[in-house]
């Protein structure tokens, strides 16, 4: 027997995109209709589920309504030479009519000839990337009307906030968008050179943090030598006298000498 269409639309289709930095949660939403006239159970699940948070996760959908899922991504240090192979899957189940069963128990009992499913891949992006994107859509279609806008600078962003900031305007630029689209293109490229040195400073104050922690567990290690040497010390038979020894005895034997001529 043939697998059942998907019966739900989804909103977006095919792909869910998050933009970073993914510093903090990145949430992208998707929205699940049902067109028919029938309950649908629906599901979501994902081939990371320690990545990701998603609310709610299942549910039922009542005949010509929709209801809109939090897909939320957890932070992580992002690679973009990573491969990237998260994948989703919505699930669907047409509610029998007159069925009193529980969610869990239609679930449970249901055939597999009577599952529907859509499976989304993820993407990740950094907002360089959808910068790049959007200059290259615009070259490409001949818009001569868009131009990248460059906020005026902040001394207390950071260059992986600086590259967040960027932002894509409408502004009418008929002449002249070469030379935009070029320093546009060269600001971005300076901006992940930034990036670039923030990873190798990280790199070095990792480095230098494992060298003090080594040189600390050094130091520890030869300090009990000195103690050691000051015990030998201070029970060496033949240490010198201190000088002011030899001052009381001076005295004392001048004290004794100047008794006698007295």
């Amino acid at each position: 027997m043939s697998k059942l269409e998907q019966v739900l639309v989804l909103n977006p289709p095919n792909e869910l995109t998050f933009t970073g930095p993914f510093t903090s949660v990145v949430s992208r939403e998707l929205r699940l209709t049902n067109p028919s006239t029938k309950k649908v159970l629906f599901k979501v699940k994902t081939t990371a589920p320690k990545r990701y948070c998603v609310r709610p996760n299942s549910g039922v959908l009542e005949p010509n309504s929709q209801i809109t899922v939090s897909v939320m991504l957890q932070p992580f240090d992002y690679d973009p030479n990573d491969k990237n192979s998260h994948k989703f899957m919505v699930q669907s189940l047409f509610v029998p009519g007159g069925s009193s069963e529980t969610p869990d128990l239609l679930w449970k009992e249901a055939n597999p000839s009577q599952l529907m499913d859509s499976k989304l891949r993820c993407v990740f992006l950094l907002e360089t990337d959808t910068i790049l994107n959007n200059l290259d859509r615009s070259t490409t279609s001949g818009d001569d009307n868009l131009k990248v806008i460059l906020p005026k600078p902040n001394r207390s962003l950071t260059p992986e906030r600086a590259v967040a900031s960027t932002t894509v305007g409408a502004v009418p630029t008929k002449s002249g968008q070469g030379n935009f689209d070029d320093e546009a293109r060269r600001l971005i490229a300076q901006c992940n050179q930034l990036n670039n040195e923030v990873k190798k400073l990280r790199e070095e104050n990792s480095r230098l943090r494992d060298d003090g922690l080594r040189l600390r567990n050094i130091g520890a290690s030869q300090s009990y030598a000195p103690t050691l040497d000051g015990a030998s010390q201070l029970t060496n038979p033949a240490a010198p006298a201190p000088p002011i020894l030899y001052l009381v005895v001076m005295l004392f034997v001048g004290l004794i000498i100047g008794k006698f001529l007295l």
